[in-house]
């Protein structure tokens, strides 16, 4: 395993995801400051997940052929322009056009250096390495709300969407420079023809982990896309504070990567993913029933906790899945699919249920529903995963 390499990736993808988190409990109330309705600010947060759903496949195949670094380069490249975008932009439909735009680059960031990492790393230890990608991933976006709510409230919210260029633009430099050039790249590809998309998703363990991902994607969409119109209108709370608010989330999940991923080498991966599964499901109930800001971080805590477990674990999945099939990059992108799909589907759902109902309390138990129901279906599809890792069937 090259540790340069690993390091690369992971200051790659913190950069990205700092970049990223720094202006997400801005967006919800800045579009509302601008009359957008429900459904718009539940499109703003969706549409960048729909169009990295589009691209995934794209930019994960092609990957698996050409090569991850030139992908995480302009990807990064792509970002720093998106913020140079959000400085421009005085309207509602920008603000949404940006956002497809940002989601088209991620697309070729995060799945492409994961699959980078899982490329490069020992047998039996891909559990420890996806937690360590995980620890960057939402340290990232932990700090990224932090920083971005505490610099709106000192200088404005255009000095935040600079902030997010100079992350990206820092992230494009590590990676063009300290990256190895694609032919020493040492990829699945270049032994074995990866899988097409067609053969993969009609594979059971696949399309489990897909759903795995989609169920609480829906979810904490949902959650971070409205919790700051609850934090700000229900509870009077500043940027700064819903910032902080959201970071306990992301931080949570940080802080839960590397031990999970440590167990994930040695138990079942499969049975890490269900019970994160089920403590995002407390979290999600418990949220339906709050009425006070300690229950909110009470709220937080759990879907921390929840994320940790499921995502790490889940990755670590992908990561055996697309190594034994020779795809990784692929697989890490309909992983990755999964997620987005979740990110655009949770908010559009509670913004047309809080347009509906006149309460986004109601999407909550909703969400929580429709995630039980999927996780009860990927239990199922993912039942033979130990011997398909055994190679015992194909």
């Amino acid at each position: 395993m090259n540790t340069k390499i690993l390091l690369v990736l992971f200051l790659s993808i913190f950069t990205a995801v700092l970049g990223q988190g720094l202006v997400v409990p801005l967006l919800p109330v800045y579009a509302n400051s601008m009359g957008a309705s429900g459904f718009i600010i539940g499109l703003i947060f969706g549409i960048f997940s729909i169009s990295r759903s589009l691209f995934l496949p794209i930019f994960g195949n092609l990957s698996d052929k050409k090569g991850r670094k030139p992908f995480i380069v302009w990807g990064l490249s792509f970002y720093f322009f998106a913020s140079i975008a959000f400085l421009l932009s005085h309207s509602v439909m920008g603000l949404v056009i940006i956002r497809m735009l940002q989601g088209v680059a991620s697309a070729m960031i995060v799945p492409v250096a994961q699959a980078y990492a899982a490329e490069i790393s020992p047998s039996g230890a891909e559990g420890k390495i996806m937690g360590i990608m995980n620890i960057a991933l939402y340290f990232g976006l932990g700090a990224g709300p932090i920083f971005g709510g505490t610099i709106k409230d000192m200088f404005g919210i255009h000095a935040s969407f600079g902030a997010m260029g100079i992350a990206c633009l820092i992230g494009v430099v590590l990676s063009l420079s300290l990256l190895p050039g694609v032919k020493e790249e040492n990829i699945n590809v270049k032994r074995t023809a990866p899988k097409r998309y067609r053969i993969l998703v009609r594979d059971k363990n696949v399309m489990g982990v897909f759903i795995i991902r989609f169920g609480y994607m829906l979810c904490v969409g949902s959650f971070w896309s409205f919790l700051p119109l609850i934090a700000d209108t229900k509870y009077g709370m500043s940027s700064s504070a819903i910032g902080v608010l959201l970071s306990i989330l992301v931080l949570t999940s940080a802080a839960m990567s590397y031990p999970v991923g440590l167990l994930a080498d040695n138990l079942s991966k499969r049975l890490l993913v269900f019970i994160g599964g089920i403590i995002t499901l407390a979290g999600m109930l418990y949220l339906y029933s709050s009425n006070s800001i300690r229950d909110l971080f009470v709220v937080v805590i759990l879907l921390g906790l929840g994320g940790g477990f499921l995502t790490t674990a889940s990755t670590a999945m992908s990561a055996v899945i697309g190594k034994k099939l020779a795809a990784t990059g692929s697989v890490m992108s309909l992983l990755m699919a999964g997620h987005s799909a979740g990110m655009f589907t949770g908010p559009l759902l509670g913004g047309i249920v809080m347009d509906i109902t006149g309460s986004v309390d109601r999407a909550f138990e909703i969400g929580a529903i429709i995630c039980l129901i999927l996780l009860v279906i990927a239990y199922f599809l993912t039942t033979n995963y130990n011997q398909f890792v055994k190679g015992e069937v194909r």
